[in-house]
């Protein structure tokens, strides 16, 4: 989080007076930040965690949303094969139970994979 000038996170500072941990000074701004010219930088990167829309979901959204889309193309199945009036719940139930598992293992998946985002490419 960036306040007034300074990047706080959690118990760590970093402001114009130096980095701190709970209130105590740890090191000098100069000893943490370096200051290079723009032609010297060639790309800046970062890595993040869990992007996309099933990365935010994780293994409980995922579960969740691949329960019901499993549920309804298993009783959409049954009844288009056995006809309208010849399927209970368990058509539902069992696609519900198998697309679970497998939204939930594709949201923990999509939660956990890194990538890597270029910030900054003076070719670009």
């Amino acid at each position: 989080m960036f306040q007034s000038g300074q990047f706080v996170d959690r118990a760590v500072r970093l402001g114009r007076d130096g980095v701190f941990v709970s209130d105590q000074k740890v090191a000098d701004l100069q000893d943490v930040v370096e200051i290079e010219a723009r032609s010297e930088v060639a790309q800046i990167m970062t890595r993040r965690k869990g992007r996309g829309i099933w990365g935010r979901l994780g293994v409980l959204g995922g579960y969740l949303v691949g329960a019901m889309a499993g549920g309804y193309i298993a009783g959409f199945a049954c009844q288009a094969a056995a006809g309208r009036d010849r399927c209970d719940t368990g058509a539902f139930l069992t696609g519900g139970l198998i697309g679970g598992i497998v939204g939930g293992v594709h949201g923990f998946r999509a939660s956990t994979r890194e990538t890597e985002e270029v910030l900054y490419d003076p070719g670009k």
